[in-house]
């Protein structure tokens, strides 16, 4: 289904796809990174075993003691593959192992997206907002990486999410509209 809204001028051709689930169906709307941004969503990101690709370059002043903060380095552990890093509305999908060859694996991609949706389940949330996990630094195509998601909502079992809003940019968009109109079609 499209639906048109004006931003600024523009008018700006949204898509919805109805995608069935285990449980029921689950709405699958493809945005902008610029209209992505709402309050009320679960905002999803791709992060790495040491969460060191969400980290901020610059280095900021705290009023923690220097040996407090070098114990807690020392004390850090890495998080595995596949696991959910929550912090607030901002969730953490670890997806990449920087220290591994390949960087990025379906699997762990596959294991993270069913983990999003267990915890959206558990939580009740209603709207979940992700980029296609494993295709900014992991390597994996656009369609690849839509397949993984396509994959995990078939078995999801529970009426939580009941929307997704998939980031995407302007040259993914026309190739991914493409695949979920062959897909519902099917």
């Amino acid at each position: 289904m499209k639906g048109v809204s004006t931003f600024k001028g523009l008018h700006i051709v949204q898509q919805e796809f109805q995608l069935p689930t285990a449980g029921g169906s689950i709405q699958l709307r493809p945005v902008s990174p610029s209209l992505a941004v709402n309050s009320n969503d679960i905002q999803v990101h791709e992060e790495d075993c040491w969460q060191i690709l969400s980290n901020q370059p610059i280095v900021s002043q705290r009023d923690l003691h220097p040996i407090r903060a070098m114990t807690d380095m020392i004390d850090q552990q890495a998080l595995s593959p596949g696991e959910i890093c929550i912090r607030g509305r901002r969730w953490l999908a670890i997806v990449y192992d920087l220290e591994a060859d390949p960087v990025c694996q379906p699997t762990w991609i596959s294991q993270a997206l069913n983990n999003i949706l267990s915890l959206a389940a558990s939580r009740a949330i209603e709207t979940i907002t992700l980029p296609l996990l494993g295709c900014a630094h992991g390597g994996l195509s656009p369609n690849q990486g839509l397949e993984l998601l396509l994959d995990a909502l078939s078995g999801h079992k529970y009426m939580h999410p009941n929307s997704i809003h998939l980031i995407t940019n302007a040259q993914q968009l026309n190739s991914l509209t493409n695949y979920l109109d062959k897909f519902c079609r099917a």
